[in-house]
């Protein structure tokens, strides 16, 4: 009978264990951004690992407005290897104006990445046109520079 009991105790422990591991990868891949399209609320949507025709080696961002709605492309220039992200955590849009917060994530030095050049970028399009947008680093309240099409 105390084997039974010993038994039941230790199988609820490692299901509790396996619960919590779970849960916490889905928080990690939840705050590390790796959602293909995080947000489509009805004013805007955001959309991540975006291919670009282009790679921008600089920081910053494009605007382009096309038929009322406004896009903006952020990119974080040229890395070295893969594992970088950027992350979109807040937009505060007021009137015609939109601040955009972003949060740049980087590898740890433990992770295995791809070992070529990339060019980490997400795409912000507000369903709307949108006249002034900054971008901005959350941990470091610092604007980003605009790009200009050439």
């Amino acid at each position: 009978m105390k084997d039974k009991v010993s038994n039941k105790i230790l199988v609820n422990i490692i299901l509790i264990l396996m619960v919590v591991m779970l849960s916490m990868s889905f928080y990690k891949k939840y705050i590390n951004g790796n959602n293909k399209n995080i947000s489509n609320t009805k004013n805007y949507e955001i959309i991540e690992n975006v291919q670009l025709d282009k790679n921008y080696k600089e920081k910053g961002f494009l605007i382009e407005n096309k038929k009322k709605k406004t896009t903006v492309t952020i990119t974080s220039g040229e890395k070295n290897t893969g594992g970088y992200n950027i992350v979109v955590t807040n937009i505060d849009i007021r009137g015609n104006k939109a601040n955009i917060y972003v949060n740049e994530t980087k590898p740890s030095k433990n992770d295995i990445t791809t070992q070529a050049l990339t060019y980490p970028s997400i795409q912000v399009i507000f369903k709307r046109d949108i006249k002034k947008v900054n971008v901005i680093d959350y941990k470091t309240n610092k604007k980003y520079s605009e790009i200009k099409n050439k």
